[in-house]
């Protein structure tokens, strides 16, 4: 007989003792020293002077439920001549004194590591959470992008500049996607992840009437959702057209509920994510252009997929049944058509996704100061690119965005950015590999959590690849992506028997079984 489900809570002491345990295996920091936390404090606007007042713009933060650190919000317009893109980012260089207790922490700790028990933030909660973030209702200090589109969403312009924002509401993913359903006349789309109860932060509350909150902060929730939706597609169009491709890959999420049980998710993203994500797209190709026109700047950068893996992607296709897409031009192009022609709520769909991140790999940062690097551009973007919007979580983000306005200003670089411009790339490399680490060992943990009561029952699930065990499996439900032993070709459905699960090693294991 099957072991009883049972739920995964944080105060549960075997999961407290395995989520311990992977800090100290994985270095991930604790709190913040007190004279860290003291400066942040005491932090003030080091650029009060001279700063361009729109507290007049409607800007809309769009996060995930319970978010408290806001990088970014926008206002959108559309007209007969095409579109522009307000999109405010939090200036953190304005709270960070270079060489002070918060820029020394921030540097060694690179990027905000996610854990159920808690996040290991790159600012002290006083930055992140406090001054730093665009919360709603707040005069903030934010660098105010202006972005120009045609009226087909190609970009003809870009302005940038240090000014006072106030942001007149945050929304979720999955207030958007309800608002629109509902304005559709459509049933909530499939799969929808509902709000996590308690985790509200102004609009997000479970019960509330978001539409006439926001109508309350002067904002039309429903034209806003639609315009998004619009614009969105128009930016995917243009993303498809330069053969930028966006992976749907099929992976599982942690969530934390308000009272305190935690849940294994595998859920596709909400279409409204990837509408939103075109938003901080546009910003980063904008001001990596700016960069590349200044001849100094810090690059996001992915090679293109090569021919010989073009080829190997090829034949995968072919033997699990999906023909290759017609598509004409160079092998990043072929293979951005080829992605998207994918359905991964489809067993073979699945395993070729899984298998498309084998044409996307080596990424990195690029920094340059005269002569432009051989390799400027983002294959997946497959445009140059820079991160500049996300400074509250990421370390470079506040680097790339001051280089990106003096570019715009015309004047050079500040010190401190080129005082540490020759070590970032490193720096942030290391910081991105901590974090993925990070993120796989928790999933790894609570599937280990989860599954733990079940060893030697069987399960379905579909064959993603061939793994370090012998295989690279998908299980349904509980939703876990993991190794087995045993054969079966790429795309099959099999049964396999769990015949391992340790949360403190963060190691499951299954066997494919044919009873």
């Amino acid at each position: 007989m099957p072991a009883p489900r049972r739920h995964l809570r944080l105060d549960d002491e075997p999961l407290r003792s395995a989520l311990a345990q992977l800090r100290r295996d994985l270095d991930v920091p604790g709190p913040f020293p007190d004279s860290v936390a003291a400066a942040a404090a005491r932090a003030s606007d080091r650029f009060s002077e001279g700063r361009a007042d729109a507290t007049h713009l409607a800007l809309v933060a769009v996060d995930p439920p319970g978010a408290r650190d806001l990088d970014q919000a926008f206002a959108l317009e559309e007209s007969e001549d095409g579109w522009v893109l307000h999109y405010a980012i939090a200036d953190v260089a304005a709270f960070v004194v270079p060489g002070d207790p918060v820029d020394l922490a921030s540097r060694e700790r690179g990027s905000t590591l996610y854990l159920p028990d808690g996040k290991a933030p790159l600012h002290p909660k006083d930055l992140s959470e406090g001054q730093g973030s665009l919360l709603p209702g707040q005069t903030r200090c934010a660098l105010w992008w202006r972005l120009a589109f045609d009226p087909d969403g190609e970009a003809i312009g870009a302005e940038v500049r240090r000014a006072t924002v106030r942001v007149r509401l945050a929304t979720s993913y999955e207030v958007i996607s309800d608002v629109l359903a509902q304005a559709d006349g459509d049933a909530p789309p499939h799969g929808q992840r509902p709000p996590p109860s308690g985790s509200a932060i102004d609009l997000q509350a479970p019960d509330g009437d978001a539409v006439a909150r926001a109508a309350e902060r002067g904002v039309d929730l429903v034209q806003l959702a639609q315009t998004l939706r619009r614009f969105g597609h128009l930016r995917l169009d243009r993303q498809a057209e330069r053969g930028g491709v966006s992976l749907a890959l099929p992976e599982q999420d942690v969530e934390v509920d308000g009272n305190g049980d935690v849940h294994l998710l595998a859920t596709p993203s909400l279409p409204a994510e990837e509408w939103n994500a075109q938003l901080s797209l546009a910003t980063g190709m904008a001001a990596a252009r700016l960069m590349l026109d200044g001849n100094m700047g810090l690059l996001r950068t992915l090679p293109a997929v090569e021919s010989g893996m073009l080829s190997e992607l090829k034949r995968a296709s072919s033997a699990l049944g999906h023909p290759w897409p017609h598509a004409s031009g160079s092998p990043t192009t072929q293979y951005g058509a080829w992605v998207r022609s994918l359905d991964p709520s489809t067993p073979a769909g699945a395993a070729l996704m899984l298998t498309a991140t084998k044409g996307l790999r080596g990424s990195g940062y690029a920094a340059f100061n005269g002569e432009p690097p051989e390799l400027t551009t983002h294959a997946a973007v497959a445009a140059p690119y820079a991160h500049v919007t996300a400074p509250l979580r990421r370390l470079g983000d506040r680097y790339a965005a001051e280089l990106a306005l003096a570019a715009f200003e015309g004047r050079p670089a500040p010190q401190w950015v080129l005082d540490e411009f020759d070590e970032l790339p490193q720096v942030l490399n290391d910081a991105n590999r901590r974090a993925s680490s990070v993120d796989r060992a928790v999933v790894d943990l609570l599937e280990a959590a989860v599954l733990a009561p079940r060893v030697g029952e069987a399960f379905p699930a579909v064959v993603l690849s061939q793994g370090r065990e012998g295989l690279r499996v998908q299980v349904t439900d509980p939703p876990v992506i993991a190794d087995a032993a045993g054969s079966a070709e790429d795309g099959a459905q099999v049964r396999v028997r769990l015949t391992r699960a340790d949360p403190t090693k963060r190691d499951v294991r299954f066997e494919v079984t044919h009873g």
